[in-house]
């Protein structure tokens, strides 16, 4: 009996899966997995995980940001410690975007009429940018790429079929695209939606089915949440720096329309290129919508849940941007392109169901023939531009780019990478680019960031054990330093410092011992904090956008929930002494003396969104009389202004 032969089509599925396997292994290869703050805590996640050390963080807290599947699936696959979860991410990923798109073809293979068209989708998604350049990254989207797809796909079978197995696979691979993104709540919501909405099913049946999802995805991610309040306190991690941004609805929908912009690859025609092809590209959707609603009829008697995959892919792709959008707004999370990968399968499905159905088979017309042989023609075009452009984007990721990458060019050539190599530090470290340290350091120690403000960074230093360290990277550069904000101070003022002891002072950088026996001077800012947390500092001499406070020889400004602006904008002090004879004799013709300053001049103190800086005050022979003081922008003019008196009535 002679063994069948796979069909042409599952070669062709294979054949793709392994392309997509190699375009993000043929990166990976030389630079290893992309590796952003993100993805260094989730290997160091699974890293713990494999020490029985739990989901702790590079500093020792708790995990509580990102739900745990991830982290586990780390752990996992590197074969309970056996491999390292660093040297498995890669892999990993590769195979899991591989599966997407080998399970993802099948099933466009199983319920399209056009073979051309589950062809095109699988291509699609094998040469995707978006979903490549996720791959790359050891972060969560490949994984919830793949759990999504597979809960939409065994929905749908349930509701053609009424599979009891399929809906308990969609409800449990469901919960688990939950506990791999918070936002993954779509997922079961989409679901329960779907079998709300199920046709020729009593409604008592409907609501029992939707309760048995919502348990399912609720239950182990009410656990997860319960465990981080219980080992910290909070059911997620608090994030200072995001209740400093102003991220509205309107901005988070303009990140939503570039991103997709940017998925049309149109971006490098001009504008009249563009809408010319846009038009054509309408046109011949309309011809071939006149041509397939006649084949309609026979497609859905044929298929009578055929409008069922249009409908539960292009809903989910339309509720999770909805999740995502409302979202990053409550969150304050700058916007990224990544946001909607998720969203990319199941939009480029629900089209090729779409497409699908206004082909109807055969278009009877020779006009509907010719609109579908132009739209065939785009489809091919538009994938073949992926390949090229992931070719492109692969050949000038190779190049050495620092592109997520701790492996890239310049970090091999970093004098400080190669100290750590060769040196690790285990112990306390502080570092202003941690994950850069702690993965070239043999992913040893406990790794904390530096404070970017000098006062903060003093408090630090005085809090600091003994044997701990600083790994300084020196200058704020984009083309070494990846992933760091600019800080207010640099090798040369840490060098100078009493309280850290150079170990290796390194042409980009250097390794300092912190000295415990060291305290720092009194700080005037964390002075006016505990001044104003104790009361002493009264009632606010005014109230403008700060509130403004007279404390002896200082005026301390605080306000409490910052944006970037409050503190890019630069103030403007002016101080009218009593006798107008004691200001200097080039101020005497304006009456006041003007002490304008940054933040950055003077220093600025944060703390859980709060900004506070202290202007200190000239003394006077015979006292200040009044001040005003505010914020201006060059260009825009002031943003406000105050006056009060500076002495009591």
């Amino acid at each position: 009996m002679s063994r069948a032969r796979p069909s042409g089509f599952l070669l062709l599925l294979i054949a793709l899966s392994v392309l997509a396997a190699g375009l993000v292994l043929a990166r990976e290869v030389t630079w290893g997995p992309g590796l952003k703050s993100d993805a260094v805590t989730y290997v160091r996640l699974a890293r713990n995980l494999l020490a029985g050390e739990g989901y702790t963080q590079l500093s020792g807290r708790p995990q509580t940001n990102w739900p745990p599947f991830y982290p586990l699936l780390l752990a996992a696959t590197s074969l309970g410690g056996v491999l390292d979860p660093l040297d498995v991410a890669g892999p990993l990923n590769a195979a899991v975007f591989a599966l997407t798109v080998l399970v993802v073809g099948s099933y466009l293979h199983r319920r399209l009429r056009s073979r051309f068209l589950a062809a095109w989708a699988a291509a699609a998604l094998a040469l995707s940018i978006p979903l490549a350049t996720r791959a790359w990254a050891a972060m969560t989207e490949s994984t919830f790429i793949l759990l999504t797809a597979v809960t939409l796909i065994q929905t749908e079978r349930f509701l053609a079929k009424g599979t009891t197995s399929a809906l308990a696979g969609a409800a449990i691979v469901g919960s688990l695209a939950f506990l791999t993104r918070y936002p993954g709540a779509a997922v079961p919501l989409a679901v329960g939606l779907a079998l709300l909405c199920q046709p020729r099913a009593q409604l008592r049946r409907r609501a029992a089915r939707v309760a048995a999802v919502a348990l399912t995805a609720a239950v182990p991610m009410a656990a997860w949440l319960l465990r981080n309040y219980l080992t910290s306190g909070e059911i997620f991690e608090h994030v200072a720096f995001m209740r400093t941004l102003r991220l509205s609805v309107g901005a988070a929908l303009e990140g939503v329309v570039e991103t997709l912009w940017a998925w049309s690859y149109l971006d490098f025609l001009s504008p009249g290129i563009t809408w010319t092809l846009l038009a054509l590209l309408a046109l011949a959707a309309a011809a071939l919508l006149t041509s397939g609603l006649g084949a309609a009829g026979e497609w859905r008697e044929r298929t009578p849940f055929a409008g069922q995959p249009f409908l539960l892919f292009g809903g989910f792709a339309l509720l999770y941007v909805a999740v995502i959008v409302v979202g990053s707004t409550v969150a304050q999370q700058p916007w990224q392109f990544r946001f909607l990968a998720p969203a990319y399968p199941p939009l480029l499905v629900s089209a090729a169901f779409a497409l699908d159905w206004l082909l109807g088979g055969k278009p009877r017309r020779s006009a509907a023939r010719t609109a579908a042989a132009v739209l065939m023609v785009v489809l091919a075009l538009w994938t073949a531009g992926q390949a090229v452009r992931g070719a492109g984007e692969i050949r000038r990721l190779n190049s050495g780019e620092p592109y997520l990458s701790y492996l890239s060019l310049p970090w091999a050539e970093s004098a400080i990478v190669r100290r750590l190599r060769e040196h690790p530090i285990g112990g306390t470290v502080y570092s202003n680019v941690r994950g850069v340290a702690y993965l070239n350091s043999d992913g040893a120690g406990t790794w904390h960031s530096l404070p970017v403000q000098w006062p903060r960074m003093e408090a630090r230093l005085a809090a600091t054990p003994d044997g701990a360290y600083v790994v300084w990277f020196d200058a704020y550069r984009p083309d070494l330093v990846w992933n760091i904000f600019p800080y207010d101070y640099g090798v040369a003022q840490l060098l100078a410092h009493p309280g850290l002891q150079p170990v290796a002072v390194l042409a980009d950088g250097a390794v300092f011992m912190v000295n415990a026996a060291y305290r720092p001077p009194a700080n005037a800012h964390l002075a006016a904090q505990e001044a104003l947390a104790a009361g002493a500092l009264g009632e606010p001499a005014a109230r403008a956008a700060y509130d403004l406070y007279l404390g002896g020889a200082e005026l301390v400004y605080r306000k409490e929930s910052c944006n970037p602006d409050d503190t890019h904008a630069r103030f403007f002090l002016h101080l009218f002494p009593v006798d107008a004879a004691d200001l200097p004799a080039h101020r005497r013709q304006y009456g006041f003396d003007n002490l304008d300053f940054d933040f950055a001049e003077h220093g600025v103190f944060t703390a859980e969104g709060a900004c506070l800086a202290v202007a200190p005050l000239p003394d006077f022979p015979k006292g200040i009389d009044r001040i005003r003081t505010g914020q201006w922008i060059r260009g825009q003019g002031r943003l406000w202004i105050t006056e009060f008196p500076a002495r009591a009535e």
